[in-house]
């Protein structure tokens, strides 16, 4: 396949992914930007860092901004306060050029990537349907050192969490890098 082709195909599979799909894959991309900040740190490339760090601030602004706050309720607040706790400390390892907060910061993404990838394989819950038919109420405790204990419940619906409606493939691309 060409480059043209590839490129072609990897911006249909972004206008047609599920949202959710969208959401795992922004996860994803942040684990990797922050893998290449790690190693930056170890090469001592700065530019690169910075790059990798500024990506993943990208979407983590961009999930923080597209949480319903409103309808998604405890969920969508716990979310946006972990969002922040992320964002806090993948700078503060990006300014001290230290790899630890930035590994924190993996392993919490991680445990929200495993959670959404569960979540991804949930049937679409349709007005109508059975509402226990659809995602449990299992919950994800997600503990850091020196944090409180964070807990997050998936409801019913996954757009309590951070599912964009649209996402320009540019801009997903963009930010996963």
């Amino acid at each position: 396949m060409t480059a043209l082709g590839i490129q072609s195909y990897r911006r249909t599979s972004i206008k047609t992914a599920d949202r959710r799909k969208i959401v795992v894959m922004l996860y994803e991309g942040m684990i990797k930007n922050i893998n290449v900040a790690i190693s930056a740190i170890a090469e001592k490339d700065t530019a690169q860092r910075t790059a990798s760090v500024k990506r993943t601030l990208d979407i983590i602004q961009f999930l923080s901004a597209a949480l319903d706050r409103d309808g998604g309720g405890e969920i969508a607040g716990n979310l946006g306060r972990l969002y922040d706790y992320i964002r806090d400390i993948v700078t503060a390892g990006n300014i001290a050029s230290e790899t630890p907060k930035l590994q924190e910061a993996i392993a919490l993404l991680n445990v929200l990537l495993d959670g959404w990838r569960e979540i991804l394989n949930e049937p679409v819950s349709v007005p109508g349907d059975n509402p226990s038919s659809s995602l449990t109420q299992e919950s994800v405790v997600i503990s850091s050192v020196n944090r409180p204990t964070r807990s997050i419940s998936p409801s019913r619906s996954a757009a309590a969490f951070a599912a964009p409606s649209a996402v320009a493939p540019s801009q997903l691309r963009a930010m996963v890098g």
